[in-house]
């Protein structure tokens, strides 16, 4: 036994009865296995803290569990019941050997008590003595201070006399001195009067000047004033008749340019398309044409491509060549010359895009008509392709290489610039003379208008998404508990578990059943303040899994599985070594145990305190519902630091340990006498339960923690 520790409970034995032995009653509808289990906790408790040598609590504890045993107990109904035979002769026995030990304690706490207040006599005594001394020491002390405070006050009276004394020459100093400064103050203000007069003089004929010169100047900014204003609008309405006259002359440009275009004719067809069959027929048919008409002006050269009923090809767009285009100009113009008599005009053939002319169209203002560039029917007759007579190769198969060397490019598109459409095919059928197409209306401002929108839209997406992430976040950062979160649970195939945590393969697919009910702030302030005096719990978290492993097969038929927390207690902190799991029936939502005297047996074999209980919630969230409150408070009735842990494998969290507030939960619950399923509301704001402050959950260190299926144990 340890030496035996100072009293600090209480100061006699009827105290310590009165504040923590008396009140102990028996609830009925409370199972007798509970009233057992808290016998044992009680008998456990006493042998150790007399063996650390806390007479005080192994009397408390002693003496409850002999008042439950010989006097409250025996008016449970249950209490005679034949399965806890055994369990109750043990518990009766020990409660013979406490009943004599508390004889012991008895005395042993008198004595002490007895020495406690004899000290607490001697104490006062001594400080009576004390007192005494000091109210004698005090008085010595105050006549010794009277004495001095005369002889100061006759100091003090000497030395206001001699103060007095030199104050009056003093003052009649200061009266002398005062006449001869009022003396010379008046001199002084007769001086400073004149120089003042003269001062004032002087400044008034000063701003007098300044006066007349301030006038000249305003005259002379006013006359300048209106000379600019005037220049200014004769300047205006020269600038507002030069902008009419341009304004007039930009109207005039744009008609004219609008009916020229209104007269422009389609485009030429694309003879490109065209096999060789009907290239020959075109060739014979404008051959005979040309023998009919027998004319060779440079008008019918000029429309051998095109179709009676067509109109001639608006003229080419004028730009300004630069100095290297004209060089290449006068080139290939040399070079037409020595090749004009090659071939014959009157072989069709679609007109020829020289070199020099293979560029870009230019690229025009969105405020500048809108022009179409078509090929130059002069450049090309005048430089026809080059097909040889001489040569042995047919006429098509030469049409078809001289395509394949110089084939019609289109100008690609550019972002930068308007999308003018550009006449690159030619495979339109010939049109009448009443059809005139009018050319595709480019809108450049509904381009740029599109993209911002397209733009904005993209950047208005990104900003949403980064929300939503945010406030995920911050969500997850709410829900997270104090505690270390259990790691995901999945069921079990191969009965093993992972590294990381519980065992991964396929998850139940049973959907989460939600509470109509809203759920209160279990974490809030008001619910925890008041258990920071509760004994601590320490418990290793891999005995959870272990427990969810051997529950594996209840999970995945979404059956609920419950066990006992058992362990011990040591200096004064609890700590959970052992997982009781009964027999017990269980449904979705509900797990009751069966032939709890095994529970009982088992804990008095293996000298183990009942510290709470266990559960799991395949179907549902992580909490305690209304059945698991009632439950609940028969473990925290009889034990105030007993919790309840709860495993959620579908739910997020998916682990937590609870008690009931004390007050108001507990009490709320006891009064409760309602069954099944129904809401339990918060009492003045505070929850009925709350997650706990007073346990040490340990991961990743090695323990004898253990989990103990009596399932399968044969009677």
């Amino acid at each position: 036994m340890a030496a035996e520790l100072p009293f600090y409970i209480a100061s006699s034995v009827e105290e310590l009865v009165k504040k923590h032995v008396e009140g102990v009653e028996v609830d009925k509808n409370y199972s007798i296995f509970h009233y057992l289990s808290t016998c044992n906790n009680l008998v456990k408790q006493a042998d150790i803290y007399k063996s650390e040598g806390d007479i005080e609590r192994t009397y408390i504890y002693s003496l409850r569990f002999c008042i439950l045993i010989f006097e409250k107990l025996q008016k449970h109904p249950d209490f005679n019941k034949e399965s806890f035979t055994k369990s109750r002769n043990e518990i009766k026995r020990k409660a013979e050997l406490k009943l004599k030990e508390l004889e012991g304690l008895k005395e042993t706490l008198k004595k002490g008590y007895e020495r406690i207040q004899h000290k607490k006599e001697e104490e006062r005594k001594r400080i009576e003595r004390e007192k005494e001394k000091e109210r004698i020491f005090k008085q010595e002390k105050l006549k010794l201070e009277r004495e001095q405070q005369l002889l100061r006050e006759e100091e003090e009276q000497r030395k206001r006399e001699d103060l007095e004394l030199e104050s009056e020459i003093q003052r009649l100093k200061e009266v002398e001195d005062f006449e001869n400064r009022k003396l010379q103050a008046q001199k002084n203000i007769k001086r400073a009067t004149s120089a003042r007069t003269f001062e004032l003089l002087r400044q008034e004929a000063l701003l007098e000047e300044r006066k007349r010169l301030q006038g000249i100047e305003t005259e002379k900014k006013r006359i300048l004033a209106e000379k600019q204003e005037a220049l200014e609008k004769e300047f205006q309405q020269q600038l507002f008749e030069q902008q009419e006259k341009e304004r007039l002359e930009k109207e005039r440009l744009e008609k004219e340019e609008q009916l020229r275009l209104a007269s422009l004719p389609p485009p030429p067809p694309d003879y490109s398309s065209f096999d060789s069959d009907q290239l020959l027929n075109l060739i014979e048919n404008n051959n005979k044409k040309l023998e009919n008409n027998n004319q060779t002006d440079d008008k019918l050269d000029n429309e051998f491509l095109l179709d009676p009923s067509f109109l001639p090809p608006p003229p080419p767009i004028i730009t300004q060549p630069s100095p290297s285009q004209e060089k290449k100009d006068n080139n290939n113009n040399n070079n037409n010359k020595n090749t004009t008599a090659q071939l014959p005009l009157s072989i069709t053939q679609p007109p020829h895009m020289p070199n020099n002319e293979k560029k870009l169209p230019p690229i025009y203002n969105s405020t500048s008509p809108i022009q179409f560039g078509y090929p130059s029917l002069n450049n090309s007759v005048n430089n026809p392709p080059s097909f040889s007579l001489q040569n042995n190769t047919p006429l098509i198969q030469q049409y078809k290489q001289q395509q394949q060397q110089q084939p019609i490019q289109s100008p690609t598109n550019n972002i930068n610039r308007p999308n003018i459409p550009q006449y690159n095919n030619y495979n339109a059928k010939p049109l009448s003379s009443n059809l005139n197409p009018l050319p595709p209306q480019y809108q450049p401002q509904q381009q740029q208008q599109y993209q911002q929108q397209q733009q904005q839209q993209q950047y208005q997406q990104q900003q949403q998404y980064q929300q939503q992430q945010q406030q995920q976040q911050q969500q997850q950062q709410q829900q997270q508990h104090q505690l270390p979160k259990l790691p995901q649970y999945q069921p079990i195939e191969n009965k093993s578990i992972s590294a990381n945590g519980l065992a991964q393969s396929p998850a139940v697919n049973t959907p989460s059943i939600t509470p109509t009910t809203n759920k209160p702030n279990i974490d809030s302030s008001e619910a925890s303040k008041k258990y920071s005096k509760l004994r601590k719990i320490i418990v290793h978290g891999e005995v959870f899994q272990e427990f969810m492993r051997l529950a594996e097969n209840n999970t995945k038929r979404s059956i609920e599985t419950c066990g006992i927390l058992s362990g011990t207690l040591s200096n004064d902190v609890f700590r959970i070594t052992t997982i009781i799991i009964p027999k017990q029936e269980g449904t979705t939502d509900t797990c009751n145990t069966i032939e709890e005297h095994e529970i009982f047996e088992y804990q008095l074999e293996n000298d183990l305190l009942t510290l709470g209980w266990i559960h799991t919630h395949p179907t549902q969230d992580c909490f305690l519902s209304a059945v698991d409150v009632h439950t609940h408070c028969s473990y925290q009735y009889l034990l105030q630091e007993a919790i309840a842990v709860v495993i959620s494998p579908m739910a997020n969290p998916n682990f937590g340990i609870f008690r009931l507030t004390d007050p108001p939960g507990l009490e709320t619950v006891q009064k409760c006498k309602l069954k099944s399923f129904h809401p339990h509301p918060p009492v003045n704001g505070i929850p009925i339960y709350t997650k706990v402050d007073h346990v040490d959950l340990i991961w990743g260190k090695k323990s004898d923690s253990k989990v103990v299926d009596l399932r399968f144990l044969k009677k």
